[in-house]
């Protein structure tokens, strides 16, 4: 065997970052019709010391004018604790929102659209990432990276969950079998919308 491949082959497997094991699924988004308007992207990539969560989706609507919406969200997590946490909403072009989550000591320093605030949180534990990949069982409430509050859990049938929000706003999550979510429904006051994961 050539040496340079073997010491080149050796430092790579030396020097390289450990395994990480990553799920990424796909959810089709649903307005009004049976025709997909969009996709959610979630990701959970796990290694040694931190869980990293993912989300990005796409979607383009008509609600009396055209809409495109794009939304990002990143959640760092250590040892089970949220460590930092950020989101981005752009309609039509337009950033209308974004958040920031860090936690310092025994608070966690926020930041919604510009405005600086404290959480008198040790540690929060389940938020809205983790959704998606884990059935909230026995939890009463979830922390949303993009309010930069916590609002009430509600089991509402044998799988599924009801978050609430402001002003008669609300997302219900279906689990299926293996815990995994596989629907959730958005009533956001005037209009609804339905994403569901997408078979293989």
């Amino acid at each position: 065997m050539n040496l340079y491949f073997f010491m080149t082959a050796a430092a790579i497997l030396l020097f390289a970052n450990p395994a990480e094991a990553q799920k990424e699924h796909v959810y089709w988004i649903y307005f009004k019709t049976e025709k997909p308007i969009g996709k959610l992207i979630t990701s959970e990539t796990d290694s040694a010391k931190f869980r990293k969560y993912k989300l990005r989706s796409n979607l383009s609507f008509t609600f009396v004018k055209e809409f495109t919406v794009n939304f990002q969200l990143e959640t760092l997590y250590k040892n089970g604790i949220l460590i930092d946490g950020s989101t981005v909403n752009v309609v039509s072009g337009k950033t209308k929102n974004t958040s920031t989550v860090t936690k310092k000591a025994d608070v966690y320093l926020l930041n919604l659209n510009g405005e600086r605030k404290k959480l008198n949180d040790k540690v929060i534990t389940y938020s809205t990432s983790k959704l998606y990949f884990y059935e909230p069982k026995n939890r009463k409430k979830v922390y949303s990276e993009k309010h930069g509050a916590y609002f009430p859990l509600e089991k509402v049938g044998e799988k599924s969950y009801k978050m609430t929000m402001a002003h008669g706003r609300h997302n219900i999550y279906s689990y299926n079998s293996e815990g995994l979510c596989d629907q959730i429904h958005i009533e956001n006051g005037f209009k609804s919308f339905t994403m569901r994961l997408k078979k293989n």
